[in-house]
């Protein structure tokens, strides 16, 4: 069922104008991957969780970006990374071939063998 906007404008001009500025009220999610991390080894630290003993593979994985858990080919959590550490301390990025542990916000899942995608996730208006 398709959702329909009725808008009464004094003037057929302004009516153009609401139909070039809202023409769908739809967004455009622009993703762009920053880097992956292979876990190779799971962790239990107190006050923190489980931790993903990771190797980034590809380009980097910072503190402020997003992250899907991917897992035999399917993506099982998509949220936001918790925190990075690098030789048991905390760290904002962590670059290509570097070793680190990663907890990620509201999952604590890991399997070995399983990637971490760091992603941004850019929103931007549709415009005729």
């Amino acid at each position: 069922m398709k959702k329909y906007i009725i808008k009464k404008t004094p003037t057929l001009y302004q009516t153009g104008n609401f139909w070039i500025k809202y023409p769908s009220q739809k967004t455009n999610i622009d993703e762009k991957i920053i880097g992956t991390a292979e876990i190779l080894e799971i962790f239990k630290v107190s006050k923190v969780g489980k931790v993903a003993g990771s190797k980034v593979t590809t380009g980097e994985i910072s503190q402020d970006s997003l992250a899907r858990v991917i897992r035999d080919g399917t993506v099982v959590f998509t949220g936001k990374i918790g925190s990075i550490f690098r030789e048991k301390n905390q760290t904002k990025q962590v670059t290509e071939g570097l070793e680190c542990g990663i907890t990620l916000k509201n999952f604590n899942d890991f399997q070995k063998k399983d990637i971490i995608e760091a992603y941004n996730s850019k929103t931007t208006e549709r415009s005729v």
